[in-house]
């Protein structure tokens, strides 16, 4: 007879247990992995596409790209189509967390929107809305460029922009925070739909730094009535 042995039953029970055991510790350390991937990568196509707007004002005498909204919907004045040539490739424009990211692709549209205070000029006389132009924004590394959109936001070109400069026109803290809610995702990456403060996404400035918030701080903000979005003076 053989020397072989067969594993006794318990002995079988003994490895599975503790494969069931590794599997709980390292399948959170996978996806959190994987998470801090996607924020990465996030960030790096909001850190390009801020370069493409440097280039595209320097290219155009300190002007901003419009968005949609102030383009008349031709979609060929908007800064998806104006950027392009700096940005080259249809994926900087679409963040991998976003669940709708291959249909705004196909569309045309963006997982990034642009301040409205910096785009929607027309708005000047109802929200005090800014200039589009960086050459005169004084505090460029405290000004607000890009968010990641909601993605409760439809699938359409015309969403390339938010209208950040209502937000603070309302006056109970809680409809402020859930009009920035309808609009940006604050809570992009490692987010909970039961906590909305959980979590946190990345931002793009003027000065083209990005920086990651936790998505409480722009809870605070809403109930602290600091509107963050307004470049400051």
């Amino acid at each position: 007879m053989g020397n072989n042995k067969a594993f006794t039953l318990i002995e079988l029970l003994v490895v599975i247990a503790i494969i069931a055991i590794l599997a709980a510790i390292l399948f959170p350390v996978f996806a959190q992995a994987k998470e801090a991937a996607k924020k990465t990568q996030s960030a790096s196509n909001m850190r390009q596409i801020g370069i493409g707007l440097t280039l595209y004002s320097n290219d155009w005498d300190g002007g901003i790209p419009r968005s949609m909204h102030n383009s008349a919907g031709n979609v060929e004045r908007a800064w998806i189509f104006n950027l392009a040539p700096y940005i080259k490739a249809d994926q900087v424009r679409v963040c991998p967390a976003d669940p709708k990211g291959q249909q705004r692709i196909q569309a045309r549209a963006t997982s990034y929107v642009l301040n409205g205070y910096l785009t929607d000029d027309y708005q000047e006389d109802v929200a005090n809305a800014y200039r589009s132009r960086f050459d005169t924004l004084p505090r460029t590394a405290e000004t607000f460029v890009l968010f990641s959109i909601a993605d409760r936001q439809n699938v359409l070109t015309y969403n390339d922009h938010c209208h950040s400069y209502f937000w603070f026109l309302l006056s109970n803290p809680n409809s402020r925070w859930n009009a920035i809610l309808a609009e940006i995702q604050p809570d992009r990456f490692n987010g909970s739909t039961a906590n909305r403060t959980q979590g946190s996404a990345n931002y793009l400035y003027a000065d083209t730094h990005i920086k990651s918030l936790p998505s409480g701080r722009i809870r605070g903000w809403a109930f602290e009535n600091y509107d963050f979005a307004k470049p400051p003076e």
